[in-house]
């Protein structure tokens, strides 16, 4: 599910809300009706309309009643560019290799030693998977301070392996 889809659903729980106030007003006789009950079933008839009009434009993904508009399926397409060889900007960046040699690799193996499991993990969640301290605090069930507290003892420890 989109997050279109998501807000459709939204605005249709809302929609029928509204419609079952608007109804109870339309029950009532409309020369039994005060003038603030008629200024109320006019505002819900005009809430109800735009209502409407918002989910049909998100169903659809354009304006309802104009036909040159784009389709929901064709949002977030990328655009087709006829020739890239005009844009040589518009290719793809090679994918670059990373090798290390076995000296390499035993001395990087060697600065993850020196770390602790909880720093490496912390470091780990928030270098590589992009994870904010909060959020590894949450899944460790530790606090977000403790959490920078692990990160920066684990760079302190790679500079000083890395530098000594």
């Amino acid at each position: 599910m989109t997050w279109a889809d998501g807000l459709i659903r939204s605005y249709r729980k809302s929609k029928s809300k509204i419609t079952r106030v608007r109804s109870r007003l339309l029950k009532v006789d409309p020369k039994a009706l005060t003038d603030r009950e008629a200024d109320d079933l006019i505002k819900l008839n005009e809430i109800v309309n735009s209502m409407v009009f918002a989910i049909e434009w998100m169903k659809t993904g354009h304006q309802p009643g104009t036909y040159r508009g784009i389709s929901k399926r064709g949002i977030y397409q990328e655009p087709y560019i006829l020739d890239k060889d005009i844009f040589p900007s518009l290719y793809e960046p090679p994918v670059k290799s990373f090798y290390l040699t076995p000296e390499q690799r035993d001395k990087a193996l060697e600065i993850i030693y020196c770390l602790s499991t909880r720093e490496f993990t912390c470091l780990l969640m928030h270098s590589v998977d992009g994870m904010s301290y909060a959020e590894i605090g949450e899944t460790m069930n530790i606090s977000k301070n403790t959490v920078r507290v692990y990160v920066d003892r684990a760079r302190n420890k790679i500079l000083l392996a890395h530098t000594g």
